[in-house]
């Protein structure tokens, strides 16, 4: 199975990657994570994002298509992935269809006003890097006992201006696959629901396919 997964931040897109790289039993594979890794290595790639990166930037589209490529000829792949975060402009996704064919766009569709409340009541874990949300209780400390403290970027302007890239730049991936005929796979997410609520809902709809 080769899935794409499009959803904006906050709107459970990773925890649902996850669960279908497990139920499919291939890779999920996170330009993020991707990056991150590269950074840490301090590989000619990730020496080269962190440039884009720790200035605030976009990484450019063929330096990501790049890496991501080369991170999808590995041998764990050949059987399928889940794709997070990639494509994210109509470029890459030129680029990546000369790739490889995909099976279907998982778009996770979450209202903007539900993704900034969602986000800013989230709560971390200064010891041991627990997640919480106010949305489901009052927790004032983490089952460890460590402190809990809300991230800079979950803040209500930063996260507006992250929604608003996210729309720029995936309505226009997400319109290349449906001109395409592309299968669509759509799930919508509530206020309230937790990351196994909008897997379950996903599987409801769609776990045929999965079979």
């Amino acid at each position: 199975m080769k899935l794409i997964i499009i959803g904006a931040p906050g709107s459970g897109k990773g925890k649902l990657s996850q669960f279908l790289a497990s139920t499919c039993a291939v890779p999920h594979i996170s330009s993020g994570d991707i990056f991150r890794k590269s950074m840490e290595l301090k590989t000619p790639a990730g020496l080269e994002v962190a440039k884009y990166i720790n200035a605030g930037k976009l990484v450019p589209n063929e330096l990501t298509t790049m890496t991501v490529l080369y991170r999808l000829e590995h041998k764990d792949c050949e059987k399928g992935f889940v794709l997070d975060g990639f494509p994210r402009t109509v470029a890459q996704a030129e680029r990546f269809e000369e790739f490889s064919d995909i099976d279907y766009v998982v778009h996770l569709v979450t209202e903007d006003d539900t993704i900034i409340r969602r986000l800013a009541g989230r709560r971390m874990c200064r010891a041991c890097g627990g997640n919480y949300n106010l949305l489901w209780g009052a927790f004032e400390k983490c089952e460890c006992g460590g402190e809990l403290y809300g991230r800079e970027d979950d803040r209500e302007e930063t996260v507006a201006a992250r929604l608003k890239i996210f729309h720029e730049l995936f309505t226009p991936v997400l319109n290349f696959y449906k001109a395409r005929g592309t299968k669509i796979l759509t799930v919508k997410s509530d206020i309230k629901e937790s990351a196994e609520d909008i897997n379950n809902k996903f599987m409801r709809q769609f776990g045929e396919l999965f079979k």
